[in-house]
This record gives structure tokens, sequence and C-alpha cells, in this order.
């Protein structure tokens, strides 16, 4: 009786490890099962012909309680992609491109993404002379 418990015990206990060791490596689930990935947004961002990297690119809704983004390469080519519902949201509603450089050479730049335009290629030409928007 008291092995049969001991082995019940032990048995729970690993089944919580495994489930804990899953979550921990794939990350645990934000109710988005099924959603595919959607490109939202994508080009290059330059300055004088040049691509830049390492400027960040994000999409945010109107509410501005959520956004996307994404860095751009060496060559200054970025790709901002999120889950079907944000592209939905996006897609519905508008929103808002911001390209921002970290390191602060270019001011900030903001454009109005309208309603429809989803997906879309958007190229960006900083210009260090340009007040932030």
């Amino acid at each position: 009786m008291i092995l049969r418990l001991i082995k019940g015990i032990l048995l729970s206990i690993l089944t919580a490890g495994t489930s804990l060791l899953i979550a921990a490596c794939y990350g645990v689930s934000a109710g988005w099962e099924g959603s595919e990935l959607q490109m939202l947004v994508n080009g290059g961002v330059t300055f004088e012909g040049v691509g830049v990297e390492g400027v960040q690119v994000c999409v945010a809704n109107l509410e501005e309680d959520y956004q996307s983004c994404a860095w751009t390469g060496d060559d200054g080519y970025y790709e901002v992609v999120d889950v079907e519902v944000f592209f939905d949201d996006v897609s519905r509603n508008g929103g808002q491109l911001v390209v921002t450089d970290v390191d602060g050479e270019f001011p900030e730049q903001s454009h109005a993404i309208e309603p429809g335009e989803v997906p879309m290629t958007f190229d960006v030409a900083l210009d260090p002379t340009v007040t932030a928007q």
C-alpha cells in the first residue's frame, strides 16, 4: 500500500517536471494556437542609398496597447510579422509604423497605416536633419 502511494507521488512529480521542462523550452501558449504568422510590413531602411543595420521598425495598433517589432539586417531590410489576430486588427482599423534608430543618429519617424493597407512594403530613407515626427 505504501509502495503504491510512493510510486503515485513519484509519477506525479515526474509528470509535473516534464510539463515544466516543455513549457520552459517551448514557451507557454498565449492562446494563439493555430494562428499563423502574417507579414504586416516589409521594406528597407537606408541612408544616402545604403542599407542601415540595427534600426528598430515597429507596427502598433491604434489603441497602442500592442506592437510587433523587427530589426533591420546588415542590408537594411526588415520584415514585421505577427499572429493573424494582430494582422486582422491592423488591417481592419489601421495602425502606426514607427522607425527608431536606437543609436540616436536619426530622429524617430512615424507613419500612419491606413485600414486595408497591410500587408505592405514601406521603404524608409533616414535623414539626420529631419525633426522627430
